[in-house]
């Protein structure tokens, strides 16, 4: 492991999922706070369901711009792709760091950019499961987002799950290869 990243100085931190679509509170207990800050929360996990596709990954949430962006790697540790959902959240006193998951995803594989679950956002909407303003800001983080993507700045916004990325995973395929 990195010394970088130390996940002791997050000891007894722990992340909770809130989705509206299942109606559910999931506390994330395979997250590895790799680091935090105001402005930052990066995570190392491996996938709480088993899937054939990706294994694990690698997440950024920026708080202030109601982002998670996470990378999704296969068992043999190559990028699957990247994952952007639209996600509130909150770091409280008690080392609880809450999030909410705002329904909206940009998907981005392949050099496509795909967004997905809008469906999701108007039927917890029309449901009154949500505020007008809790989808009007799930809206503006989306739009945020992918003006970013396509003005070629998605890099920038990546580069700490990339780093991680180099410096926890990409050693471990090497490991393996040998």
């Amino acid at each position: 492991m990195s010394t970088r990243y130390d996940e002791s100085i997050y000891s007894g931190y722990y992340i909770t999922r809130r989705r509206f679509l299942p109606d559910e509170i999931v506390t994330l207990k395979d997250d590895k706070i790799l680091y935090m800050d105001e402005d930052l929360i990066l995570t190392h996990w491996a996938s709480l369901t088993p899937k054939k596709k990706f294994s694990g990954g690698i997440s950024a949430y920026y708080p202030k711009e109601n982002w998670k962006i996470s990378m999704h790697y296969r068992n043999d540790g190559t990028i699957f792709h990247w994952y952007c959902d639209m996600m509130e959240s909150h770091v409280h006193e008690d080392k609880h760091i809450e999030t909410v998951d705002m329904l909206l995803d940009v998907i981005m594989e392949d050099g496509q950019v795909l967004v997905v679950d809008s469906d999701e956002l108007a039927e917890v909407l029309e449901d009154k499961k949500i505020t007008q303003e809790f989808a009007v800001s799930a809206l503006k983080s989306m739009d945020k987002l992918l003006r970013k993507i396509y003005a070629g700045e998605f890099d920038e916004i990546a580069a700490p799950v990339n780093e991680a990325y180099r410096e926890l995973v990409l050693p471990n395929i090497k490991k393996e290869a040998i």
